[in-house]
């Protein structure tokens, strides 16, 4: 029977594709049937699946996101309008969490970009020490007097250059020195100064 169906695979899948479609209730039914009780198999699966065609479906997600765009802003637009309580809430978390957004903004803008890289607030806390709250550039202390920080975040090779957001590549400056520095490199700026 095996080498039969074997021998016939052509014959057998378009007998199978034909039941599908003239039975696609039943085999919607069947399908939802066999996924109840293989939610585990089919969790592996679908990641599977998306781990192999992650390039395709970042394709095909960019092509929508660009072909739907005006949709998608009025979407956005009435569900802020609809759930001010959500927006409220992501405000105070963003006012609170000032570092960690700012990480997650790094990170975002080095994944847009294609270089890679990551660092975590821990790691910038480790930053922090290694430099003894001074700045990278010219070590001005980052705190006065009432222990307010005021700093930026700065990538040795910018972004812009192919630099990484990896915490290798990070250093912690204070504003002045992070905006005179603009694109150039870590090396550049130190040569030629403020």
């Amino acid at each position: 029977m095996r080498k039969w169906y074997i021998a016939h695979k052509d014959l057998q899948n378009a007998r199978s594709k034909r039941w599908r479609e003239t039975h696609k209730e039943r085999q919607l039914e069947l399908c939802k049937i066999w996924r109840a009780n293989n939610k585990e198999r089919q969790s592996e699966l679908e990641k599977r699946w998306r781990e192999e065609n992650y390039k395709q479906i970042l394709a095909r997600s960019r092509q929508y996101h660009k072909e739907h765009r005006e949709e998608r802003i009025a979407y956005s637009k009435r569900w802020r309008e609809e759930h001010p309580e959500y927006l409220a809430k992501n405000r105070q978390w963003k006012a609170e969490h000032p570092e960690t957004r700012s990480i997650y903004r790094h990170n975002y803008d080095a994944r847009i970009k294609g270089n890679g890289g990551a660092h975590t607030l821990e790691e910038l806390n480790m930053l922090f020490v290694s430099q003894n709250y001074l700045c990278y550039y010219c070590n001005k202390p980052f705190f006065d007097n009432t222990l307010n920080a005021e700093y930026h975040i700065d990538h040795k090779i910018p972004v812009s250059k192919g630099g990484t957001n990896n915490i290798d590549n990070i250093a912690i400056s204070c504003p002045s020195c992070n905006l005179s520095k603009y694109n150039k490199t870590a090396d550049q700026f130190l040569m030629v100064g403020k």
